[in-house]
């Protein structure tokens, strides 16, 4: 006889929640060393959860007994080998086969008997409290059930026992959790495809009504559009027309309804099509290589092409003492948008960029598990693309940095300018201190912007301050040669006319290019005043150009 008040038909999603997840139980704080997934019936009927599943990956656990779950109550699954550790007070389900719970990340899903997703969780380290209990031992507790989808509605226990299983989750409704609609990105997975990724899980009937997208202000420039489960926070957008390269597009999405359909929310998002990069095309543009002792190194890059780039692409690597390369780390996996003229950087250690430099972007930093080992005192860093092909790379050494700071841990090297290469050791400069000695994910504190010139010879700045304050700090010498073959040096005067210092030695110039100066004198300061600069460049085929200008230091 059907028993009634059980729903034996289809429920609908989020009826049952994912509410509490016991991944690593080791080392044992207070709880059984076993995994467990807690769940919890959120609808207002009771559901028999037989022949219920959960999968993770390609895999489906199934629950394969009668289960009654009334509304409000919880229940917990584990494996056969573990039932005897919670006891009889805990409603337990023990499959015939448990998932393994990876440390670290994963997905699982709960699915109905019609193959339904009912919730689904991506959970991850990053979820918990702090490290200590993200090491083991805690688990991981939804905060507000109603709320299924929020990325921010998860966190560690606070129970003396690290867990909660089979009773109301100790940071129950602790927190006020807003639906939210973050938008991560928008990459081309070919020129009619996009894929739609958000930080999380929506309503899946919106993400697939195309009514709900403008393509480059185009209404019906959309064939199709598929929310992509088990979460829901992605879509594959189908064009009708075909993306061309270098051009930015934009998406308008409107009317996109959070996973249980409380509120609406819209946005734009930036798009277009994948480039693969060349030498060049990005730029090493910041390094840190002697953190302080809380801090982890950095490397910061610059989409110096005009294209979109997937960063997920490319590697970082370093040059072993035989001329070969030591390991490849690829900085990751799926895809990265990348555009022209944005910084991003790279660690071990995101939360640490975000404390020392807290005007950095979240958005724009991406930790790594491990970067090339970078010595404090020289090393080199490189980029390469997926078929191992040098993008750009960079040697340095400590005697690189300001002469007059004192304790270099914690202050990066900062590219100067672009178009000068990454190993001219003058074209890179100490952080300035107001930056906090560091600018990563924003235009460096040193940074200079290379301009047309007419003449020969320009000069910028023509006061400069060599104090490392980010402002002034360094001399550029701009030049437009006609031809390449000159050799050229420079020369600094007192007013007296007596010479003082050759800052610049035989240096063979490009057509176009710049020399930079820190406007040291053998590492010492030169006092404030007017010094004339006398620059010499002879061509092998005879030709000498000279040219004097005034500067000032202050």
């Amino acid at each position: 006889m059907l028993n009634l008040g059980v729903l034996h038909a289809q429920v609908d999603r989020y009826a049952v929640v994912i509410n509490e997840i016991m991944v690593d139980p080791t080392p044992v704080v207070g709880l059984p060393n076993a995994e467990y997934i807690e769940l919890r019936n959120c609808s207002n009927q009771t559901i028999d959860l037989n022949k219920w599943k959960i999968e993770k990956g390609n895999t489906a656990y199934p629950i394969s007994t009668t289960a009654l779950l009334k509304p409000d109550s919880i229940m917990v699954l584990c494996s056969k080998s573990n039932l005897n550790y919670f006891g009889e007070t805990i409603r337990t389900i023990a499959l015939g086969s448990f998932p393994t719970l990876i440390n670290g990340e994963g997905i699982l899903a709960l699915k109905s008997p019609e193959n339904k997703t009912i919730h689904a969780v991506a959970y991850q380290n990053a979820m918990h409290e702090n490290t200590i209990k993200a090491n083991g031992g805690w688990s991981l507790e939804m905060i507000d059930p109603q709320k299924p989808c929020e990325e921010n509605n998860w966190t560690s226990s606070v129970h003396k026992n690290g867990g909660t299983p089979g009773t109301e989750n100790s940071v129950f409704k602790k927190n006020t959790i807003l639906n939210q609609f973050n938008i991560k990105q928008c990459v081309s997975v070919n020129d009619k495809t996009l894929l739609l990724q958000l930080k999380n899980g929506m309503d899946s009937s919106s993400l697939s009504n195309t009514g709900n997208y403008i393509f480059n202000g185009i209404s019906n420039n959309i064939e199709q559009a598929k929310a992509i489960g088990p979460l829901f926070n992605e879509a594959l957008i189908y064009l009708k027309s075909a993306l061309k390269a270098n051009i930015i597009y934009s998406l308008q999405i409107n009317n996109i309804s959070s996973c249980k359909k409380e509120k609406t929310f819209e946005g734009v998002v930036r798009t277009g099509l994948l480039k693969d990069p060349l030498p060049n095309d990005i730029l090493i543009n910041e390094v840190l290589f002697n953190p302080p002792t809380d801090g982890e190194d950095f490397v910061e890059l610059y989409n110096n092409s005009s294209a979109i780039i997937n960063l997920n692409e490319i590697y970082l690597s370093s040059i072993n003492q035989l001329g070969g390369w030591n390991t490849n780390y690829k900085v990751g996996e799926g895809y990265f948008n990348f555009f022209p003229g944005e910084y991003v950087v790279l660690t071990e250690d995101s939360s640490f960029i975000k404390k020392q430099w807290p005007k950095s972007d979240a958005r724009k930093i991406i930790q790594l598990k491990t970067l090339p080992s970078m010595p404090d005192d020289d090393g080199n860093i490189a980029i390469l693309d997926n078929q191992g092909k040098t993008i750009d790379k960079m040697n340095y050494t400590d005697k690189m940095h300001y002469p007059f700071i004192i304790d270099k841990s914690g202050v990066t090297l900062e590219r100067i300018q672009f178009n000068t290469s990454a190993n001219d050791p003058n074209n890179w400069h100490s952080a300035s201190s107001t930056s906090n000695y560091g600018s990563p994910t924003l235009q460096n504190s040193q940074f200079k912007k290379y301009d047309s010139i007419l003449s020969v010879f320009k000069i910028t700045p023509t006061i400069i301050s060599p104090n490392n304050d980010g402002i002034d700090d360094q001399l550029i010498i701009q030049y437009h040669m006609g031809q390449p073959g000159y050799m050229c040096t420079v020369y600094l005067f007192g007013l007296n006319g007596n010479l003082i210092t050759k800052m610049i030695d035989n240096q063979l110039l490009g057509i176009n290019g710049s020399m930079v100066w820190n406007g040291l004198n053998q590492e010492r300061i030169l006092p404030s005043g007017q010094y004339i600069i006398l620059v010499e460049a002879f061509h092998l085929k005879g030709k000498t150009i000279k040219e004097k200008m005034l500067i000032a230091i202050k």
